[in-house]
């Protein structure tokens, strides 16, 4: 027994090859116009692929940390404005990439979309050994758990970059979780709203340098 479709029922058909399906109502696709208000200030790259966290005390009490989550999983790790690198103003002389005697990170090698001979690291396993010209060190821990893809060498060169653009040139590394445990690294973690409440005490006078601010902007994030 054959059956007819209704009218209705017809599968739609392209209109002059322009590949436009006639059955779709065009009132029910929204222009891409009326996705933007207008007068609004569209956001930047960071706002629209990353999600800013923070990692609290991180290895020691008042080392905070800032990690950038990419929607593909990777993992940015930068100082918080409210570490004492930034909120000391202390120069930083040097970083040290050998963390242990048999570990150098600069040894790190990736290869392959597997990243096959990226190092291993957990949340506290350092990166890096920092030293200031007031002979105070300290040690940057990895924030997160899984390969390092990415180590900023620039910061060989010019370590001042941690402190005075440390939300930017002065990042530290890049890690990847495992496929699907990126979400999974947040926990611990806070968001701008609850990070700049915490250290809202210890947030600088107006005019102060953006570098040494504990507050957490938008644009921050």
């Amino acid at each position: 027994m054959t059956l007819t479709p209704a009218a209705s029922d017809a599968p739609s058909v392209p209109s002059g090859g322009t590949g436009v399906n006639r059955s779709v109502d065009e009132r029910a696709v929204p222009r891409i116009e009326d996705s933007v208000t207008p007068g609004e200030q569209p956001r930047d790259f960071l706002e629209r692929y990353y999600e800013c966290r923070y990692l609290l005390d991180c290895r020691e009490a008042g080392h905070d940390y800032r990690l950038l989550f990419h929607s593909n999983g990777l993992i940015v790790v930068m100082l918080a404005p409210s570490h004492p690198l930034t909120t000391t103003g202390t120069d930083v002389t040097g970083i040290d990439f050998q963390v242990t005697e048999h570990t150098n990170r600069l040894e790190n090698r990736v290869q392959g979309k597997g990243k096959r001979g990226a190092q291993v690291v957990t949340a506290e396993a350092p990166l890096s050994r920092v030293t200031c010209a007031d002979g105070a060190q300290y040690v940057i821990p990895a924030c997160a758990r899984g390969k390092l893809i990415q180590l900023n060498e620039k910061l060989r060169s010019q370590p001042q970059l941690l402190t005075t653009h440390s939300g930017g040139e002065g990042f530290v590394a890049i890690i990847l979780p495992k496929l699907g445990a990126s979400s999974g690294q947040k926990a611990g973690t806070v968001d701008c709203a609850e990070y700049a409440r915490r250290r809202a005490a210890s947030a600088p006078a107006a005019g102060q340098d953006s570098a040494g601010s504990a507050a957490c902007s938008e644009r921050d994030c």
